[in-house]
């Protein structure tokens, strides 16, 4: 293959490595957790990570880990220019709804169970630093 053949060959795979790295966005976030059932009712949680992958349509989290309980995998619901909501079922078959503001960083996820809330966290986000 000659040099001119090879060139928009090897073009074409980093546009699509770089557009398949853009759909994903990990942020580092930190805030509170509302427990209603507990006292206090406030606590500071651990900084959490949030992956939004736009491309998956999917938003995971470490969030509720250090608590023993997981997320899992979010289907987006939503995206629009200023927000990106998002909903699932955690592993205890509780409802889970949140959303992020693109501009702020202020993110909200909440559990409830039948029409109770369980758990609410409240949020402020920012673009994660990669290591390397």
């Amino acid at each position: 293959m000659t040099k001119r053949r090879a060139l928009p060959i090897v073009l074409s795979l980093l546009t699509v490595g770089s557009a398949n790295a853009a759909e994903k966005i990990t942020l580092a976030c930190s805030g509170t957790l509302f427990l209603p059932s507990a006292n206090p009712a406030h606590m500071t949680v651990p900084d959490q990570l949030i992956v939004i992958d736009l491309g998956r349509s999917i938003v995971t989290s470490s969030i509720g880990e250090y608590k023993g309980r997981s997320f899992g995998e979010l289907r987006i619901l939503e995206t629009t220019e200023n927000r990106i909501s998002f909903k699932g079922v955690d592993e205890n078959g509780d409802n889970v709804v949140g959303g992020v503001n693109r501009y702020s960083g202020s993110t909200g996820l909440a559990t409830w169970h039948n029409d109770q809330m369980v758990q609410s966290y409240q949020l402020t986000c920012k673009p994660a630093n990669p290591l390397f």
